[in-house]
C-alpha cells in the first residue's frame, strides 16, 4: 500500500506551483513589517525629540530666570549646549547675545564663537532685507548696527548709525529737513524749546538691560550713566563711555570699578563741570537711609577716582535721596527725595529739593523743597532734576498717579525763573517721555533716558537735537513763510497751524 505524501513534500510542491504568489506575499509581509517597525521607530524618535525639546525649553526658561536675577555666568553656562537646538536655538542665541552684548573681551570657545557669528550674520541679512523693503524705517538701521557691533565691524556700525540719524533728523538745507520743520510749526507746541526726533545712542553705549540716568562732561566727550548690565559689581553700577571728538561714535562703556561702585546699587551720576567731582546716589551700607548722595573726586581728569564720601545727615535723610544735579558754580545741589512722603500711600513718589552753600569749602545747608510750580502735591512724582548752567531752567521728570491725566504730562518738564534768587514759576511740558534730561554745553542737543522710543533694552539712552530755544512766538514768526504756503517743495499739502 502506497504511503501518503509527507507534509514537507506537499509544502514544497505547493511552493513550486505558487512561487510567484508566495514571493509576493512574503514581500508584502516584509514591507508591512518594515513599515510598522519604521513607524514605531519614527514615533519613538518623535517622542525623544519632543522630550528633548521640552527639556531644552525648560533650560531656556531657567536661563531667562537667571538673567532676571543677574546670574549671567550660570545663564551662559546652561545656554551653550542648546545654541544649535532646532527647537529653541534661535531664542537661545538671542538671549546669549543679549547677555554678552558687544563685550569683545568676553572669551568663548572657537566653536561657540562660530555659532554666534553665524547668528549675527543671519540677523544682518534679515535687517538688510527689511532696510531694502522699507528704507524710511530708521529702526532697521539701529538694529543692524547692533549686529555689526557684535561682529566688531566698527565702520559698518558708524555707517548704520549715521543713516539712522539722517532718517530721524535730516540735515539742514534738505527737503526732508524742511518737511520736519513744517511738521513742528503746524503742531500745537507747548514748549518754548523745539526738539528734533529722539536718537538712540547706539549699541556701543546701550545694552539689552537698563541703561538709565546719565550726565555728560562739559566738553561732551564723557558720558556717565547707570546700568545693570553684565560685568557690574552690584545691582546697578555707574559706567562711562568716551569719544575722541564730538563727531566720533561713543566707545564701549567701561565700569568705574570698585573705587566708585559697590556691591549694592550705585546710580544717578552727575559730573561736575571741571570733571573732577562725581555726585551720585547709592544704597550701600553706612548711609543714613534707603539711598544717600555721595561724592567721588579725582585730582586730574586722567587720574583714578578716590573713595566716595557721603554728603552727610544734613543733606541725606532716613528715606530715599537720589539723582543729584549741581549748578555750574558748585553752590546749589538739586535732588529728588521721598522723605516727606515716606509712610504715606505715595511713599514711592518724590519731591525735588535744593541744598546750598556759600562757598565750595562750606557745608551744605538743610535741603528745601521747591515750590508748587515744581512739586504740585503728594500725588505727583517730581524727580530726576537737571539744572541749567545759568541756573534759570530746571529740567525734570514729572509723573502723576491718576491715569485720567492725559499722557502728555507723564514726561519731561522745565521750570524757569528770572534770576537765581527768584522762585520757580512757569513750568512747561517738553513733549518728550523719559528721565534725567541733560543739555550739552553748547545747547545743541539734550541727552536723556527713556523706555518710550524703542531700542535695545529695558531703557536706553537717547539724544535729541535742539532745533530752536527761542520763544514759541518768535519761532512761529520765523516760520511764517513755511506755515503760509499750502504746499511744500515736494507738492505735499501743509495744514497751517490753528491758533
Amino acid at each position: 500500500m502506497a504511503h501518503a505524501p509527507s507534509t514537507s513534500y506537499r509544502l514544497k510542491k505547493f511552493l513550486r506551483r505558487n512561487r510567484l504568489h508566495v514571493g509576493a506575499a512574503l514581500a508584502l509581509v516584509i514591507v508591512v513589517a518594515a513599515a510598522i517597525i519604521l513607524s514605531v521607530w519614527n514615533q519613538h524618535q518623535v517622542r525623544i525629540a519632543k522630550a528633548q525639546g521640552m527639556r531644552q525649553a525648560k533650560i531656556l526658561s531657567e536661563a531667562r530666570r537667571l538673567v532676571t536675577e543677574a546670574n549671567f555666568t550660570e545663564a551662559l553656562q546652561i545656554l551653550r549646549p542648546i545654541l544649535e537646538s532646532e527647537d529653541v536655538g534661535f531664542e537661545a542665541r538671542v538671549l546669549f547675545s543679549r547677555i554678552i552684548g558687544g563685550d569683545h573681551k568676553h572669551q568663548e570657545s572657537a566653536e561657540i564663537q562660530a555659532v554666534m557669528n553665524k547668528h549675527y550674520l543671519e540677523r544682518v541679512s534679515y535687517y538688510t532685507k527689511k532696510i531694502q523693503t522699507d528704507p524710511a524705517d530708521p529702526n532697521n538701521n539701529l538694529q543692524r548696527a547692533q549686529q555689526y557691533h557684535y561682529l566688531n565691524e566698527k565702520a559698518k556700525v558708524r555707517a548704520d548709525m549715521d543713516e539712522y540719524r539722517a532718517i530721524l533728523n535730516p540735515p539742514k538745507g534738505t527737503a526732508a529737513y524742511d518737511d520736519r520743520l513744517r511738521s513742528l510749526v503746524t503742531q500745537d507746541i507747548h514748549s518754548e524749546i523745539l526738539f528734533g526726533a529722539p536718537e538712540n545712542l547706539g549699541p556701543t553705549v546701550n545694552s539689552a538691560y537698563l541703561d538709565g540716568i546719565a550726565d555728560m562732561s562739559s566738553d561732551g566727550l564723557e558720558l556717565y550713566f547707570e546700568s545693570d548690565r553684565l560685568g557690574g559689581l552690584g545691582e546697578t553700577d555707574i559706567w562711562v563711555t568716551k569719544r575722541r571728538t564730538m563727531a566720533d561714535l561713543w566707545e564701549p562703556a567701561v565700569n568705574l570699578g570698585t573705587l566708585v561702585n559697590d556691591s549694592q546699587s550705585d546710580f544717578g551720576p552727575c559730573i561736575f563741570r571741571d570733571g573732577l567731582a562725581l555726585y551720585f546716589s547709592s544704597n550701600r551700607s553706612g548711609g543714613s537711609g534707603g539711598a544717600d548722595i555721595y561724592i567721588a573726586t579725582r585730582i586730574t581728569i586722567e587720574g583714578p577716582w578716590e573713595e566716595p564720601v557721603n554728603l552727610g545727615p544734613i543733606v541725606n535723610s532716613s528715606a530715599w535721596d537720589q539723582s543729584p544735579s549741581i549748578t555750574a558754580d558748585g553752590l546749589s545741589l538739586f535732588f529728588g527725595s521721598n522723605r516727606e512722603k515716606a509712610g504715606t500711600v505715595y511713599s514711592k513718589l518724590c519731591y525735588i529739593y535744593v541744598t546750598t552753600r556759600a562757598t565750595k569749602d562750606d557745608p551744605w545747608s538743610e535741603p528745601v523743597r521747591l515750590g508748587q510750580a515744581v512739586n504740585p502735591g503728594l500725588a505727583y512724582d517730581s524727580d530726576y532734576p537737571s539744572i541749567s548752567d545759568d541756573g534759570l531752567s530746571l529740567y525734570f521728570r514729572r509723573l502723576y498717579t491718576s491715569e485720567q491725566l492725559y499722557s502728555g504730562e507723564r514726561g519731561l518738564w522745565v521750570a524757569t525763573r528770572t534770576s537765581v534768587s527768584d522762585s520757580w514759576s512757569k513750568t512747561v511740558y517738553l513733549g518728550l517721555r523719559g528721565a534725567s534730561p541733560r543739555f550739552s554745553a553748547d545747547g545743541s542737543f539734550m541727552t536723556y533716558t527713556s523706555r518710550a522710543y524703542g531700542g535695545y533694552g529695558n531703557a536706553d539712552l537717547f539724544q535729541v537735537p535742539v532745533i530752536s530755544m527761542t520763544s514759541k512766538a518768535t519761532f512761529d514768526g520765523q516760520a511764517d513763510s513755511l506755515k503760509g504756503s499750502k504746499q511744500n517743495d515736494n507738492g505735499r499739502e501743509v495744514v497751517p497751524k490753528q491758533d
